[in-house]
């Protein structure tokens, strides 16, 4: 994966040490450099994404909510808070998610409200 920081292509370190970077994804960055997406992650069965931070010129994996199989982050606030997606329960379908700065190491579930 590469970015392009003040008209300059940075390389990124892929999640596995793969030298490539398969199929990472950049999703957002924020102004002090940290930059979010995602990467394959062999993990159940099918193929499914881990959430991914790169800060510091390392790739973070963010890991998944307990017991789900798939996660993704789509974008990065100032502060460090991480928003995005991610199954709950093995294979199953996506919910909100938030990963702070404090609990790079933990999920948590946003219930989402929805209108009848």
């Amino acid at each position: 994966p590469v970015i392009w920081r003040e008209g300059v292509m940075e390389n990124l370190p892929a999640l596995s040490g793969d030298p490539i970077g398969y199929g990472h994804i950049v999703t957002d960055l924020n102004i002090n450099g940290d930059v979010v997406g995602y990467a394959p992650s062999p993990v159940g069965t099918g193929f499914h994404y881990t959430a991914v931070l790169w800060r510091g010129g390392q790739a973070i994996n963010l890991g998944f909510f307990p017991g789900g199989t798939s996660s993704i982050a789509y974008g990065i606030n100032d502060s460090g808070e991480i928003v995005g997606e991610g199954s709950i329960v093995p294979d199953g379908p996506m919910h909100a998610l938030l990963w702070t700065v404090e609990t790079l190491s933990q999920t948590t579930y946003l219930p989402v409200i929805r209108n009848p």
